[in-house]
């Protein structure tokens, strides 16, 4: 085999690579705002979906230690398109880790960490 046809090779299997981690399901996290003891959380679908299941974990992160403050899950209703989840929670002010998880007939097709701050 020549050096261009195995460069081109190793080209393509990276790119299929690469490719295959943005390849979903079709669901995915938008952002996570914190306002008025609230976490407002955007998951965009590509499809209806009864019964799928959010995991909100929020984490404080205070210089190099982590507290979990919280970890709930929650049935949701999605349609195509894109929903806003209102997650009530109190916090003091600080910077936080929110960890949210959504599975679909109890296989996980969308996670995500964001970092929120009060």
């Amino acid at each position: 085999m020549s050096k261009k046809c195995a460069a081109l090779c190793i080209l393509i299997l990276g790119v299929a690579i690469g490719a295959a981690g943005c390849l979903g399901d079709g669901f995915s996290f938008g952002d996570a705002v914190y306002a008025d003891d609230a976490l407002t959380i955007g998951i965009e679908s590509s499809r209806d979906v009864a019964g799928a299941v959010m995991q909100v974990g929020v984490t404080e992160m205070a210089g190099f230690s982590q507290n979990e403050i919280s970890t709930e899950a929650v049935y949701v209703d999605l349609r195509q398109g894109m929903h806003e989840y209102t997650y009530a929670i109190g916090l003091a002010p600080g910077e936080y880790r929110v960890y949210l998880l959504l599975f679909v007939d109890g296989e996980r097709v969308a996670s995500v960490i964001r970092d929120v701050e009060v």
